[in-house]
């Protein structure tokens, strides 16, 4: 894995990564002429492009580099930009169940709720028009029923009063199986672009937690992804815009002789560049919709 951003893998083109570095500090001539450097310390900039892309996936990738959407590390019942949990559950910070951080959960009991907001941008005080700057999203995070973890990813359409795409991983931090659909018994709902998760009537309690949601809605190819990398991740994540990026530049074995689940990453912001469309044949099929990205991650 040369690239990826919160564990999701990011398909660099061949020779097309390129490590720089900023200086922190400055340079200068003085009078005389002589050179005087400030240098206190370098910071890692990795540029690079991707190869044509299938609109969706392009769009996942963009995304998740900017650092877009929210983000809930439940330690607070506000996320990396200020938008907070509702629901007739609680924000609970002791008992465990966040496989992240230990604790820091959104707890539900039998029939309590969640609701997860999805709707960050629209046009309406512009037009009347029920579509304009409207997106759907996507939902990924934990769940602990109190016994077992898993990983869940829900995708819903703007206007839809139900997700289209609900997946799950199932098991703990760092043995979780394949992405299937999901089998857990909670309800899910859509109203106003917002998510509500009603916990069932029997069981639980239910711990939410380490929740990312970016403003799309993504078949299931991308949800899968997204929990694929998802389980990779053992760490907690930053506050939004800054993302965890990892690359085989930063070799784990820095950090400790048998790693385990510790891992090498940077802190950054990042750039998209360029948002190249472009048409091509794929599968025998002509796209107009395919597209090139050309970005940065630049360390915080």
């Amino acid at each position: 894995m040369i690239l990826s951003v919160a564990g999701v893998p990011i398909p660099v083109g061949i020779d097309a990564l390129k490590l720089t570095y900023e200086t922190v500090g400055e340079s200068s001539r003085n009078p005389r002429g002589f050179r005087s450097l400030d240098r206190r310390r370098t910071k890692a900039v990795l540029g690079f492009s991707l190869p044509p892309l299938p609109l969706d996936e392009a769009e996942l990738y963009r995304l998740l580099i900017l650092g877009e959407g929210e983000f809930w590390g439940t330690q607070s019942i506000y996320g990396a930009k200020g938008l907070g949990l509702t629901g007739t559950g609680s924000l609970n910070t002791g008992g465990g169940g966040n496989p992240l951080a230990t604790n820091g959960v959104w707890r539900m009991t039998t029939g309590q709720t969640l609701i997860v907001p999805g709707r960050f941008y629209d046009q309406t005080s512009l037009t009347s028009a029920p579509g304009a700057a409207i997106t759907g999203a996507t939902l990924v995070g934990w769940r602990y029923d109190g016994s077992a973890y898993r990983l869940v990813g829900v995708s819903w359409r703007a206007l839809d009063t139900a997700p289209a795409i609900k997946r799950e991983k199932l098991g703990s931090l760092g043995s979780s199986g394949v992405a299937q659909a999901y089998t857990g018994t909670e309800t899910f709902a859509t109203t106003a672009g917002n998510l509500t998760i009603t916990a069932p009537g029997t069981g639980g309690p239910w711990s939410w937690s380490n929740l990312l949601v970016l403003p799309r809605y993504f078949p299931q190819a991308q949800v899968d992804a997204l929990l694929d990398g998802f389980a990779t991740v053992t760490s907690p994540l930053p506050m939004l815009p800054r993302v965890y990026v990892q690359t085989d530049l930063l070799p784990t074995d820095q950090l400790k002789a048998t790693p385990g689940l510790t891992q090498a990453s940077l802190i950054c912001h990042g750039e998209v560049d360029e948002f190249a469309v472009v048409s091509l044949s794929r599968n025998g099929a002509w796209s107009q919709t395919e597209a090139a990205l050309s970005a940065s991650l630049i360390e915080v």
